[in-house]
């Protein structure tokens, strides 16, 4: 998907979706920071949405980022992604070091509180309630998600129903790992980190923000004070404040452009 400005372009901006999601949750920043002048270019990660199949053989990190690389703008202003995009976007620079001036990560999952086989049961237990009972799931959803808006409810079921969900949950129960606060030392272009509040003892069960413990403070430790910035809401906090990320956004991208 791609969303374009009126006149000439200020730069480009690439936007990566979370697990089990798709290119269309960014239905509301993608129009917004083309409306502030931005080139916007959202891709399906491999098994998701229409994006394609990872090759096999190759490590599933190594996929995502060489799936998500090939569908994006050469030099990039700024890389943004969420959840596990947000762990794709660290991935992609470390072989494409000229992708992107700089990235932000929107409630990016660190390891030390993630449950990853909660995590595989869940993904295999809603995709298959959202392919073999579409109204009631849809129901389901907005029911828990009152806050959000319908197409925001549509998108999310109409990407679990296009989601490959058993070969993600068989990378999640593979042993998928990654170390966030070691990608974001080895960054070498500015990062920008938008973080929901902790709640609770699992953001699986209770919601609030996949960033916790260790990471969470290690993260804090390695970024400039005013370049992590914590918002009110879930892990989809560009469904809970578009706008708010949309401006943090652009006005980020104008920093590193």
């Amino acid at each position: 998907m791609a969303w374009a400005p009126d006149g000439p372009p200020l730069g480009s901006i690439g936007l990566l979706h979370g697990v089990t999601s798709s290119a269309r949750t960014w239905w509301r920043l993608g129009p917004a920071l083309a409306a502030a002048g931005w080139a916007v270019t959202a891709v399906d990660l491999p098994g998701h949405g229409e994006g394609p199949r990872p090759r096999d053989g190759l490590a599933i990190m190594s996929a995502l980022a060489e799936g998500a690389v090939g569908a994006l703008p050469d030099q990039m202003t700024v890389l943004v992604g969420h959840s596990l995009g947000a762990i794709v976007a660290l991935e992609a620079p470390a072989r494409y070091p000229k992708l992107a001036k700089g990235i932000v990560l929107e409630d990016p999952p660190g390891m030390a509180d993630l449950d990853t086989a909660l995590l595989a049961a869940g993904v295999e237990a809603e995709g298959k309630a959202a392919k073999a009972h579409r109204d009631a799931y849809w129901q389901r959803v907005r029911h828990d998600n009152p806050d959000w808006d319908d197409e925001d409810v549509e998108h999310h079921v109409a990407s679990f129903e296009a989601a490959d969900t058993p070969a993600i949950a068989e990378a999640l129960r593979a042993g998928l790992y990654w170390d966030l606060p070691g990608l974001i030392a080895a960054l070498k272009v500015p990062v920008l980190v938008i973080a929901a509040p902790v709640i609770g003892s699992s953001f699986l069960l209770e919601g609030g923000s996949a960033l916790r413990g260790e990471d969470r403070e290690a993260v804090r430790a390695l970024v400039a004070e005013d370049r992590f910035v914590e918002l009110k809401g879930g892990h989809s906090l560009h469904r809970d404040h578009s706008a708010s990320i949309a401006a943090l956004i652009g006005s980020f991208a104008r920093s590193v452009a």
